[in-house]
């Protein structure tokens, strides 16, 4: 035999094997495992009398880690293999996830009657108050719940595999027929509780959250909502400000003065000036300030500046607009300060108007000389300096 022949002999050997041994694993994975624990339920077979397993509904609630297993209220519960107890106690099923549980030093009857009346109020039925014990099975845990026991057993009991720990009763009041429950963890994680049975399991490991997993979920909801948020707030913002930008651009239509336009029905702009300056000496504004005028220790509310401000926006609407296209350069509170001036007001008065000092004023005036064209200055302030 050659090398060449030999190394493809080889070679074929190796592949047969690697597709033995994947078929091996294959069947091993399909077929149930050899049973490890003993079936709780005395005298029946792994699997028989389950009304509900891993993945299974009961109600709206799903199983997610434990069996429920029928049986006549009375059978014996047996140990599922060698333990020790870790705790006895007496427990009510108010969900798959939530439960009461009581410490149990008395008869059973006796406890139940104790458990009942300290829950008064509660909608407890009291056939569904049972023993639930804990059973340590090397590094794994096996509950089972649902028991009948006339006395506790005491913490660090030695059980072997095949012992009676008591008699079914009913373990969750959704489930009319007395059954048991049946969950065991490892290392405080949920463990499969078919596979010990021998059984084809339908468990399926819940996830555990770890800290730095939750602190991130955590962080991204927070900068989720916030993100929210701010784009909802953006959005009406938006909304808002577009509405207003066009509100603002057809009013400046309205009111538009083309200069073709300064001779309006024969009337120049000092005339209307004239009329408008008439029309605002009959609001109550006009009065306010001339009382602000007569009187030095009058000054003026929050409320009442409003109100003027808000009559000369009304009345000289045009003539600001107008007093805006010569001057583009002009923003609102220096036309308003050209409207003070048209009404006639003193100084101080003119500063209380705009919540001002009357320095301020002073230098509002000296830039506006510099922005305006002279004989609009002179028709807003030549007749008061």
């Amino acid at each position: 035999m050659t090398i060449k022949d030999f190394v493809h002999c080889e070679w074929r050997i190796v592949r047969v094997l690697f597709f033995l041994l994947s078929f091996i694993a294959i069947v091993a994975q399909a077929a149930p495992d050899e049973a490890e624990w003993l079936w709780p339920i005395a005298g029946t077979e792994a699997g028989e009398g389950v009304i509900g397993q891993p993945g299974q509904k009961i109600g709206r609630e799903r199983i997610k880690g434990g069996l429920f297993i029928a049986a006549p209220e009375g059978t014996p519960v047996v140990c599922p293999a060698d333990a020790i107890v870790k705790s006895s106690l007496l427990n009510y099923r108010k969900s798959l996830y939530y439960s009461y549980a009581w410490s149990f030093d008395k008869p059973f009857d006796e406890a139940v009657t104790d458990a009942r009346a300290e829950k008064e109020g509660k909608k407890i039925d009291p056939r569904y108050i049972c023993v639930e014990i804990a059973l340590a099975v090397d590094s794994r845990e096996i509950y089972i719940s649902g028991l009948r026991l006339d006395t506790a057993l005491a913490s660090g009991t030695m059980l072997h595999r095949g012992d009676t720990i008591g008699t079914v009763a009913y373990a969750y009041h959704r489930l009319a027929q007395p059954c048991i429950s049946f969950a065991s963890s490892w290392y405080s994680r949920a463990y499969d509780p078919m596979t010990p049975f021998g059984l084809q399991s339908t468990f399926k490991q819940p996830h555990y959250w770890r800290t730095e997993e939750k602190r991130i979920l955590i962080f991204g909801a927070v900068m989720l909502v916030a993100l929210l948020f701010w784009l909802v707030f953006h959005i009406i913002y938006k909304v808002k400000d577009r509405r207003r930008k066009a509100y603002f651009k057809a009013l400046m239509d309205d009111m538009k003065i083309e200069p073709s336009d300064r001779q309006q029905d024969g009337q120049a702009f000092p005339s209307r000036l004239s009329a408008c300056r008439q029309a605002f000496e009959a609001t109550p504004s006009a009065r306010v300030l001339a009382e602000a005028a007569a009187d030095d220790r009058r000054m003026l509310t929050a409320d009442e500046r409003a109100a003027i401000l808000a009559d000369i926006n009304r009345i000289f609407a045009d003539i600001m607009i107008d007093a805006k296209k010569s001057s583009t350069k002009v923003n609102s509170q220096e036309l308003f300060l050209c409207m003070l001036s048209v009404i006639h007001l003193p100084t101080a008065v003119m500063a209380d108007c705009l919540n001002v000092g009357e320095s301020t004023i002073r230098t509002r005036k000296t830039r506006l000389k510099n922005k305006m064209p002279e004989e609009l200055f002179d028709l807003f302030f030549g007749n008061h300096p």
